[in-house]
Parts: C-alpha cells; structure tokens; sequence
C-alpha cells in the first residue's frame, strides 16, 4: 500500500535518472559539434584547432565531475533537514538552466560552468534525495528499488548515443539537448506534484519529540572509525572513476583507436550499457531471491 501511495515519487526519481543517463554523456557523445558552436575549427582532425576543441569538451567534462565532487558531501545533510521534494524540485530546475546553456551558449567557459551546475544538480541534488526517497517509498524491498535507478540510467545510456548519431546525420544535432532539455522540465513538474514519504513523515513529527522510528538516522548514530570511512569512500570514488571515464570515452576510442564508423563507434556506448542493464537484472533478481529464501538457520 505505501508503494501505491507514493507511485509517483518512485515515477519522478526513475524519470530524473532516465534524464541524467543523458545529462552524463552528453558532452562526450557531442564533442565535435559543441567544440563547432564554441568556436573552434573541427575541419581536420590531425589539426591543433581540432585538438583544442575535443580539450575544450573534456574540460567541461571534468567540471561536471568537480560539482560532484564538491556537493556529495553535503547534499544528504541537507535532505535530512530541508526534505526531499525541495532537493529534487532544485535538481531539475538547475538539470533546465545547464541544458539551456548547452544549447545557446558560444563559449567554452560558459559550458563549462553549466557542467559544474550539472554536477551540483546531480550529486548535491538528485543523488542526496532520489536515492533515499524510493526506498522510503517502497521499504518491502528497498534494494531493488535503489536497482531501479541504475537501470533506468542505463536505459537512456544504450538509446542516446544512436540518437546522436541519427539526429546528427539529418542536420539536427541540436534535438540530442533540447530532447533532456524537455525531460528536464518533465522532471520538475513530477517533483512539484509528487508526495515523498520523508516529507510527509518530517511533517508528521514536527513538534514530537520521539523519532526513534526512524531506522537510517539511529543507525547513523554509530560512527564506523575515520579508516573504514576512507576506504569505502576511496573504493566508491575509484569505482564511479572507472564507471564515468568509460561512459565519457568508449565512443572516442572507437573513432580513434578501432578506426569504427560513427554508429559502430555510438555502439559501443550502447554495448557497455547493455551490460549494466543485465547486471542491474541480475542484482534485482537476486535482491528478490535472498528476501524469498532466507539462509538456514536465520531467525527471519
């Protein structure tokens, strides 16, 4: 029942991963016409200009991985106090101005600042309430429902880099940022009208002094030593290293070392997600198998 009762949470979470699949690769798969629109001269390919405009949309690329950086540390917090709604209704509303400027703007340094944004949106944003809001809106089986967001991100993942490809070969490359353009503020009109389970509990309990219920804050109150806070956040940045470069840079690869065509290149993007989809399968099915079959033994 409570799944039911915020259905649409859950929907507006999915979506905004379903966006941010794009948002993560979109520079990467545009690099050569945003390198055009800022300036640079993408004729030659063996040319300095051409080198400095692929450097230019890796630049941006990193940008947005710095607003990552530099909001996930705080973004939770202030989820907990602020709520989830506001978060995910900020989110979309910086995912809008971030694709505006991809659009519109015929400067490097601009694009790289709607990186940045892009990245504070995600991780300082989405990442710090989406990621709690579909498991408090579906606990029977928060696992799979925190799986949910990876598959729809690789969903986009697989699709869009045809897309470049198809919308670039008839003259509109333009569509590749005014479709998440659209799914941007799609994103935000689900956050507006969406309940979210925290909020209505926050508002609940306003004025109780008892909060014992909540589970993930009294867990919290257990600190693990500053060694073990290291290491898993050293793992966790190393594995989302290794995950983003081969998102950003598989298509380049193609085109540049396995000599592919533009749609094979594209396809390789599309084959590494495929294989982030069977494993988001594979995890969701297991998730369900170890609820449905406890251990021998286990009280539970």
């Amino acid at each position: 029942m409570r799944a039911k009762k915020y259905l649409w949470s859950i929907l507006c979470v999915y979506f905004c991963y379903l966006t941010h699949g794009i948002q993560a690769i979109i520079l990467s798969q545009n690099n050569v016409n945003f390198a055009k629109q800022w300036g640079f001269n993408m004729t030659d390919p063996q040319s300095a200009a051409y080198a400095a405009g692929l450097a230019a949309v890796s630049t941006a690329v990193a940008w947005t991985g710095f607003g990552k950086f530099v909001s996930v540390w705080i973004g939770g917090e202030i989820s907990d106090h602020v709520g989830r709604k506001k978060l995910m209704i900020g989110g979309a509303a910086l995912y809008i101005l971030c694709f505006l400027g991809f659009l519109f703007t015929k400067s490097a340094l601009v694009a790289s600042v709607c990186g940045f944004v892009s990245g504070v949106a995600t991780s300082g944003f989405w990442d710090a309430s989406g990621y709690p809001a579909v498991q408090e809106a579906y606990p029977a089986a928060p696992g799979s429902a925190l799986i949910g967001i990876k598959f729809f991100v690789s969903v986009s993942g697989m699709i869009y880099p045809f897309m470049v490809v198809h919308n670039a070969n008839s003259g509109n490359w333009k569509l590749n940022v005014i479709i998440p353009l659209v799914m941007s503020v799609v994103c935000l009109v689900l956050a507006i009208i969406a309940p979210f389970a925290y909020d209505d509990q926050k508002k609940a309990s306003e004025g109780k002094k008892d909060k014992s219920d909540n589970a993930v804050q009294a867990a919290m109150l257990v600190k693990p030593n500053k060694f073990i806070v290291f290491l898993v956040m050293f793992y966790a940045f190393l594995c989302m290293a290794i995950m983003y470069g081969a998102q950003q840079y598989t298509k380049a690869f193609g085109l540049s070392v396995c000599g592919l065509s533009e749609i094979q290149a594209a396809g390789m993007t599309s084959i590494y997600t495929i294989g982030s989809i069977c494993a988001v399968l594979f995890w969701a099915f297991y998730d369900g198998k170890i609820k449905m079959e406890p251990a021998k033994g286990c009280p539970y």
